[in-house]
């Protein structure tokens, strides 16, 4: 039985997020910081350079129900996978 890779494994590390909207996928890529205290509790903050601008992606520990997966497919050490339903705004 392989054992579900946590959040917190994924600090330090290059992180690929496939994100779904309206059926068009898109990939970012970033590196990971596994925050043990501040405004979200614990979470995994995804710091992004994108061509747009730097974009923080914040995944809240005690929320995140999705499974983690290795990323050599988008040449990271993992990926997460969000659709429209994970997203919130200011």
């Amino acid at each position: 039985m392989t054992r579900a890779i946590q959040l917190r494994q994924l600090d330090k590390r290059c992180v690929a997020v496939e994100l779904t909207v309206r059926e068009s996928k898109r990939v970012l890529k970033g590196v990971g910081n596994f925050l043990t205290e501040g405004e979200f509790g614990p979470a995994l903050k995804i710091r992004v350079d994108d061509p747009a601008g730097k974009i923080d992606i914040v995944i809240k520990e005690a929320e995140w129900k999705g499974q983690i997966e290795t990323g050599e497919r988008h040449a990271c050490d993992f990926v997460l996978q969000l659709d429209a339903s994970c997203l919130c705004t200011p």
